[in-house]
């Protein structure tokens, strides 16, 4: 038994401009044994290359919907930020949007919002992150509602 994998659709990356092909690659993160079977626990990874060569901006738009399954029973939805690369200098804007079929289902759903500094607006939740260095994770997890 496992967990399935997200429902991405439209992923789409931008590197300067140009579309890139997207990979994805699976990570088991927890396995459970129970009396006569094993539950795994999923991670799953976007990759693309891109380069950053010293002292040019490289721009990386990343897009794409999610939609969950009626059967789960808590959504959390991340977005990575923290690498554990050693970055040099600090990265000049990211902005990073969760959108909701709209304002009503957003104050509805979400239980929990994570790092600071977002902003509600309408239905969506916004990171304007500028000048920084990648320290925490964009998460946000939803209530269980039935």
């Amino acid at each position: 038994m496992s967990h399935v994998a997200p429902n991405l659709t439209l992923f789409a990356t931008l590197v300067n401009g140009k579309e890139k092909q997207t990979d994805v690659r699976e990570e088991v993160i927890k396995e459970t044994s129970y009396d006569d079977f094993k539950v795994k626990e999923y991670r799953y990874w976007y990759t693309w290359d891109a380069t950053f060569p010293a002292g040019k901006t490289t721009y990386i738009e990343n897009s794409y919907s999610f939609t969950p399954s009626s059967n789960s029973v808590v959504w959390q939805i991340g977005y990575v930020l923290k690498t554990g690369s050693n970055w040099k200098g600090n990265i000049g804007q990211a902005i990073i949007e969760v959108w909701y079929p709209s304002a009503e289902d957003l104050k509805m759903r979400v239980k929990d919002i994570k790092p600071a500094g977002y902003q509600i607006v309408g239905r969506r939740i916004v990171w304007d992150l500028r000048d920084f260095k990648p320290k925490e994770d964009i998460e946000v997890v939803e209530k269980w509602i039935r």
